[in-house]
């Protein structure tokens, strides 16, 4: 996690806060938010922030050791009193990058960002997802979230799951020598097997679901799991799952709970789920647009349960609408028009492209 603000080198010329004539009212600042994934740089005149939004100004984010590398793919957001931009890959620890916003002869800001060194504690399990005590025995993925980049090759080793006799579960997950992290190597998924979940194919038939209906089963992860940078978890970490009937139907957004904001607020829009849902998915498929059609920019979560979006303005008192992506998964593989897994011989709905919206209004 970055340092929430970073320290900034400043190559100031009087030249370089002129636009059309005005002179930028304070010096800018650079600061990073608490997700540590989006930089705001404050300070800025009116003139200068219209000059970025109308794209005459580049700006560049690159590692200060190669400065004639190109800039890092990144997103900007203009708005009335910063300009936010979200690099697409989480800086590197102990790095420094240089931010560069307008010409490069002339930068309205040039700013070192200094990356602070990796976290050496002992790492934590942040979030286990799904994070519920009942899943269906057609359950696909478990995403595990650690508080410090792991260690690659321990996964096969350190983590299983337990049957209600404390034995093991043979073979519950898909090929764990392949393992996969983030690029952080703080999240890891977790593929219970597919081929012996879904109904009627070969190790389905062979070996039956690693996941039965009535029962009850315990993911492990032992206590010498460890950080890339050594340090042990310390005590092993156990939770509990109780299994119900598997979850075939097709996911259904007109069932689902649209909690409003309040206009003129920062309030964030809060969506339940009408059944559990894949929150690594939920983070990228839904998004609001407000009523000219553009998309809204904010920062979203996601849980099994809910979905929430907090926009980088207040609420406007118009009609905004959610759309949900059609790939959108909920934990057992279905989608909007389609079921992961019917039984054999039962022929499948066909997968529905058409992306599912909701219109919603900020209460008074």
């Amino acid at each position: 996690m970055f340092a929430s603000i970073i320290k900034c080198v400043w190559q100031c010329c009087t030249a370089a806060l002129l636009i059309g004539g005005g002179i930028a009212s304070a010096e800018p600042v650079v600061d990073l938010s608490n997700h540590g994934e989006r930089i705001s740089v404050t300070g800025l005149s009116q003139d200068q922030l219209l000059a970025i939004s109308s794209a005459s100004y580049q700006i560049w984010l690159q590692a200060a050791s190669n400065s004639d590398a190109p800039s890092m793919p990144l997103e900007s957001v203009v708005l009335s009193d910063r300009l936010i931009i979200e690099p697409r890959f989480r800086l590197l620890p102990e790095r420094d990058y240089e931010l560069i916003v307008g010409p490069p002869s002339a930068p309205l800001v040039a700013a070192t960002l200094i990356s602070p060194k990796p976290n050496v504690a002992v790492p934590q399990i942040d979030t286990v997802s799904p994070n519920l005590d009942v899943i269906p025995a057609n359950t696909l993925r478990v995403y595990l979230t650690f508080s410090q980049p792991m260690r690659r090759g321990q996964v096969k080793d350190m983590i299983w799951l337990e049957d209600e006799t404390g034995s093991r579960v043979r073979s519950p997950f898909l090929n764990l020598a392949t393992e996969l992290w983030d690029r952080e190597q703080k999240r890891l998924t977790l593929l219970l097997d597919p081929g012996r979940t879904k109904q009627g194919v070969g190790p389905n038939i062979e070996g039956g679901a690693p996941l039965k209906s009535g029962q009850s089963v315990t993911l492990v992860i032992a206590a010498d799991m460890k950080s890339a940078a050594g340090a042990s978890i310390t005590k092993p970490y156990r939770h509990h799952y109780s299994i119900v009937d598997a979850l075939r139907d097709s996911i259904a957004p007109e069932a689902w709970r649209i909690a409003a904001p309040k206009a003129s607020s920062g309030e964030p829009l809060l969506v339940y789920f009408e059944r559990a849902i894949d929150p690594a998915v939920a983070t990228r498929l839904l998004h609001v647009k407000a009523a000219d059609g553009s998309k809204l920019p904010g920062y979203v979560e996601s849980s099994n349960e809910v979905w929430s979006f907090e926009p980088y303005q207040n609420w406007r008192r118009e009609e905004y609408t959610l759309v949900v992506d059609s790939n959108l998964e909920d934990i057992s593989g279905n989608t909007i028009g389609y079921s992961f897994d019917v039984p054999p011989g039962t022929r499948n709905r066909n997968r529905n492209n058409e992306a599912a919206l909701r219109s919603f209004m900020p209460r008074d």
